[in-house]
Parts: structure tokens; sequence; C-alpha cells
């Protein structure tokens, strides 16, 4: 699996990597103002693909929180999204 990642990864890269400088390169040539965004507006979505397979392949390895800790963190929100959820059933501004 961790093999098939590098390869899909390094496939985006190849072709990413290029779309990116012909944009550079026809934004500065347009005369934009900043023609770096739109590179890194191409380039930055990288990131979040690198992350989330290599978080997907191994994410049973990572390490984990206390079970008591986690329950009590998980009992505290679903008290609070009960309250949120009963304050707008009284309050619907229909009345």
């Amino acid at each position: 699996m961790p093999e098939l990642v590098v390869l899909v990864l390094l496939a985006l890269l190849v072709v990413q990597i290029p779309i990116a400088a012909i944009v550079y390169l026809d934004a500065r040539r347009l005369g934009l103002e900043n023609p770096e965004i739109y590179w890194l507006g191409i380039l930055i979505p990288t990131g979040g693909l690198i992350v989330i397979p290599v978080y997907l392949s191994r994410r049973r390895e990572l390490p984990r929180e206390s079970s008591t800790e986690g329950e009590d963190e998980e009992a505290e929100g679903e008290e609070e999204a009960g309250e949120a959820e009963d304050g707008e059933a009284e309050d619907d501004g229909f009345t």
C-alpha cells in the first residue's frame, strides 16, 4: 500500500508542478500583481494530498489519547450539542 501511495503522489506532482509553472509564467506575462499567488494556489493543495494518504495508511499505528479522556470529551460535546438543539427548538421564530 505505501508504494502505491508514493506512486500516486509522484504522478500528481509530475502533473501539478508544470501546470503551476505555466500558470505563473502566464500570470507574469499578463502583468498580474503577485503572480506567485496563483502558482501557490495550485501547489498548496499538494500538501493535503500528501497528508491524506499517509494518514489513511498509518491511522491504526498513530498514537491515541487515553480512553478516559476521550470518553469525557465526547460526553461533554454531546451534552453541549443537545443543549443547543433544545434551545433552537424552543425559539424557532414562529411564535
